[in-house]
This record gives C-alpha cells, sequence and structure tokens, in this order.
C-alpha cells in the first residue's frame, strides 16, 4: 500500500555498445518526497506519550482499506492489530535494546485506532530519514512492516564484457587470468548480478532459437548474397560457441571456480602489478563489494506490483556480465530491453528490508551505505566501460 502511485519512466535507449558509449554523466531528476522523517533516539516507555497527528498518505488508505483487505481472513482486522503490535514491540527492541509491553487496543483504543497508533509510532520512532513505509503480508510472518527507499536507475543495460580481458589475460598474463576467472565468480555471488548462462541473456536465449530458421532467408538485409551469407555464417558459428565452443567452456570454468570472500581477495590481489589497469578495477570492485548487499536487495514486489503492475524492464535485467557485446545474444537481448524499456518503461531499484514480529536483527547502521549500491554500481560500470575501450581500442 504505497503512500503515492509512480509513474512508469520510459527510456529512449537501454544501453549503448560498450565500445561506444559516451560516459557523459546524464541529468537525474530529483523525486520529489514528502517531509523526511527524522530517526530520534527513544525509550521504550515514550510510546505511553504518543499522539496521533494529522493522518498521513498510508494511515488513510488503510483506514479506508481495513474492512475490505481482510474479508479473506478468519481473524480479521484483528490479524493485522497483533502481528503489527509484536512488530513494533520486536522493532523497539532490536533498535534501542529495550521492550515495550504497551497494547493501546487493550487501553481502550478502538481497533483502527489502535492500527494507525502502532503505524504512527513505528515511523516517528524507527523508520530511517529518506525512506517509506508500507505494510505487507506473508504467509512466514504475518502481517509485517516494510521499510523502503525508491532509487531512480540509471535507464541503459549495464554491461560487463568478459571476452575482451579474458583474451588479453590469457595472452599477457597467465596468473592473473586465473584469479580474474575467481574474482568473476567471486563478484558475481556477492552481488548476484546475472550472466549470459544464468539468465543475464533469457530473451535473447528465446528469441535466438526462435529466429534461426529465419537467417536462411534474409537477402533483403544486405546488398548482396555473400554477404548476407557470410552473417548467417557468422551468426551460426556463435550458436555453436555459446553451446558447445570457446564461450562454454569458459561458462563451465567460472561456473566450477570456487567464490572467496572480499578479504581474500584484496590478499591474492595485492600480489599483481597495482599499475595494471584490470587490477585497479578489481580493487575498485572490491571497494564495491564492501558495501555488502546484492542486486536482489533492491527488487520489491509489492512496490513493482503497486507502480509498474509488473512491466517494465525489472532492476536485476538492467546489469549483466556478457560475454561479447557485438555477438548475436548480446545484441538481441539489447533490442529486446530497449523495445520493453521504450513500451513499458524501466522499473526503478527499491531498496527494501521486511520488518516482522520474527526478525532476529537488523544492521541500521548499513542503511546508509546500501543507499548508494546503485549509484556506485553505475559508476563501477562506467570504469568497466573505459577499461573495455582501452583494450580493444585500435
Amino acid at each position: 500500500m504505497p503512500e503515492k502511485v509512480k509513474s512508469r519512466r520510459a527510456t529512449s535507449k537501454t544501453r549503448k555498445g560498450s565500445s561506444e558509449r559516451d560516459n557523459h554523466k546524464k541529468y537525474r531528476c530529483k523525486r520529489i518526497n514528502g517531509s523526511k522523517t527524522k530517526t530520534p533516539g527513544i525509550i521504550a516507555n515514550s510510546l505511553f506519550a504518543l499522539t496521533l497527528g494529522e493522518k498521513s498518505g498510508i494511515e488513510v488508505s488503510m483506514h479506508q482499506q481495513c474492512n475490505d483487505v481482510f474479508v479473506d481472513s478468519e481473524n480479521g482486522i484483528e490479524e493485522i492489530y497483533y502481528d503489527l503490535l509484536e512488530t513494533l514491540q520486536n522493532s523497539l527492541k532490536l533498535y534501542t535494546g529495550e521492550g515495550s509491553n504497551f497494547d493501546p487496543y487493550k487501553s481502550g483504543m478502538s481497533l483502527d485506532t489502535s492500527i494507525l497508533y502502532i503505524i504512527n509510532a513505528f515511523k516517528n520512532n524507527i523508520l530511517p530519514t529518506g525512506f517509506e513505509l508500507n505494510i505487507d503480508h506473508n504467509n512466514k510472518s504475518g502481517y509485517h512492516f516494510t521499510i523502503y527507499n525508491e532509487i531512480e536507475t540509471v535507464g541503459y543495460w549495464m554491461s560487463f564484457e568478459i571476452k575482451p580481458i579474458v583474451k588479453k589475460l590469457w595472452r599477457t598474463n597467465v596468473p592473473l587470468h586465473e584469479f580474474f576467472i575467481v574474482f568473476l565468480k567471486s563478484f558475481m555471488y556477492e552481488t548476484g548480478i546475472q550472466n549470459w548462462y544464468n539468465g543475464g541473456l533469457g530473451y535473447a536465449e528465446y528469441a535466438v532459437e526462435e529466429h534461426m530458421e529465419e537467417w536462411e532467408n534474409f537477402e533483403g538485409d544486405f546488398d548482396s548474397y555473400e554477404k548476407s551469407e557470410k552473417e548467417r555464417r557468422k551468426r551460426l558459428a556463435t550458436v555453436w560457441e555459446y553451446e558447445h565452443g570457446e564461450v562454454k567452456q569458459y561458462q563451465k570454468i567460472i561456473s566450477s571456480a570456487t567464490a572467496i570472500p572480499v578479504e581474500e581477495l584484496l590478499q591474492e590481489l595485492s600480489r599483481f602489478n597495482k599499475r595494471n589497469n584490470i587490477v585497479k578495477w578489481m580493487y575498485e570492485a572490491c571497494e564495491f563489494i564492501k558495501i555488502g548487499g546484492s542486486i536482489y536487495d533492491f527488487i520489491y514486489e509489492e512496490a513493482i506490483s503497486e507502480d509498474y503492475n509488473e512491466e517494465g524492464v525489472r532492476f536485476e535485467q538492467q546489469a549483466t556480465f556478457i560475454w561479447d557485446s557485438k555477438d548475436i545474444y548480446s545484441i538481441t537481448e539489447e533490442e529486446v530491453l530497449d523495445a520493453e524499456a521504450q513500451g513499458c518503461g524501466v522499473q526503478n531499484a527499491f531498496l527494501n528490508i521486511h520488518i516482522s514480529k520474527n526478525t532476529e536483527s537488523i544492521d541500521w547502521s548499513n542503511l546508509e551505505k546500501l543507499s548508494t549500491w546503485v549509484n556506485k554500481l553505475e559508476d563501477l560500470n562506467e570504469s568497466y566501460i573505459k577499461l573495455i575501450n582501452s583494450i580493444t581500442r585500435r
């Protein structure tokens, strides 16, 4: 139940080719929010002194919908009240170290006013600055609070092209090549960013398979039969490479590598020349890993359903490790993402944390760092593109 619905945002281009991307920083419009909630320290007994002020959007929504939302619930509106009361009590203990047994419903308030009281108590005393509040439900935690921060994404496909780097390292520095494989596996494991063989080219895999037969008859796209035949053979060779050749071999090598913690990555990285541009980028990437979190910390299904009707390019689709930016798979994926972006828009990232009566710990101090994750990923991708351009420059 978001306080307000955001419009879907379209983009003119999801990504430029890695060898020609303009690294100019795009202007980003500031999102207009209501007043920011501060996070003062409290003691549990101060709940007794709280009063209900003017109802916010979420409170009004809660009040208007409470009779409809719970018609399928055996316990009706009481279920949400007791779940949220336990959630608030647990949140206070996690946040302050002190508990509270105050029960506004038992104290004589009406049930709906008691629920709004709990919402206000959470918003005024726990909700971090810059975050918004939802009430969600799942079978495991029941009704619970979700705090979230919508973060605008860059609006193009952040691809990390592997082929130029592994080719260069195999020719010039085999030990660094071997370490780069371990680094890739570790980075993917820590960040959750997909690659070409585990879903990152999902559209392309389907589209290429569907259109292979059409490649026999696309002479009209070229000046001559010779050119069309050359392109057809090139595409079929690429498919073979992905299924049986070099690309498949690197898939197996990366898949079988063992991910190691960032501290070990840094220790191993120190053995290599720090002036090497690839090494420099891996140091930058290690600093990004140290922020913590993964791309899936920014996927909030309830908000996506409300704000985007589950349409648009999802955030996890906006970053991918690819093999070759110029092959038929990467080109096809880019084209489909572009079409999706033009038709339905690009979904923003939503840093979200679910807090329930069963939550055992919350790293409040890391929220500020996690809020920088998306922008830092964009910066990391820009520096990677510069690295690739320096390697492939003729």
